[in-house]
Order: structure tokens, then C-alpha cells, then sequence
């Protein structure tokens, strides 16, 4: 496989987030799958207008960093990789 393809699949894998469907992305769930990078960032536009945009790193082994940026009428669920500890930030604003 190609290096760049191979690179892209990791990040849509470290970068991970879907709206929960019915409830029209009022809902969303971000969940890092970070294969092996130590940093990926992303922004999806919402389709009622806004953006969420995450960003993560990992600041020492084991354990993430992570900024999320969604409005304020996004309920946000993070997961976080198994046996990976997490610092998350949450950053609101209105849409």
C-alpha cells in the first residue's frame, strides 16, 4: 500500500467522530484510535452550520491530550483507547 494511503487510513482511524444518527448531530462521539501516530487533528462542519473540531497528542506514554471545540448544544461522549489515560478540554460556543 502506498505510504500516503496507508497514512490516511491511520488518521480517519486516530481521528474518529459520527453523529448519533436520528437526533440530527446532537450527539456526537469522539473516539481517538491513534494506530501509530502521536498526534492527529480534524474539523467536520455540522450541517445546521458550526463545526467540531478535535485535536490530540500524546504527551508522554500513555497518556493523551485531547481539545474538543463543539456548540454549546452538542453533548459531546469521549472513549478514550484502551489502557490510554486522558486529559480532555472541552470548548463550547454558541452556533
Amino acid at each position: 500500500m502506498h505510504g500516503r494511503r496507508r497514512r490516511a487510513i491511520s488518521w480517519a482511524r486516530a481521528f474518529s467522530a459520527s453523529s448519533g444518527g436520528a437526533d440530527g448531530w446532537r450527539t456526537v462521539d469522539i473516539a481517538p484510535q491513534p494506530c501509530d501516530l502521536t498526534w492527529a487533528e480534524g474539523v467536520v462542519p455540522l450541517p445546521q452550520g458550526g463545526h467540531i473540531a478535535v485535536s490530540w497528542e500524546f504527551v508522554s506514554a500513555g497518556k493523551l491530550k485531547l481539545r474538543i471545540e463543539a456548540p454549546e448544544d452538542i453533548e459531546v461522549n469521549v472513549t478514550l483507547p484502551e489502557g490510554i489515560e486522558g486529559e480532555v478540554t472541552q470548548v463550547t460556543y454558541m452556533s
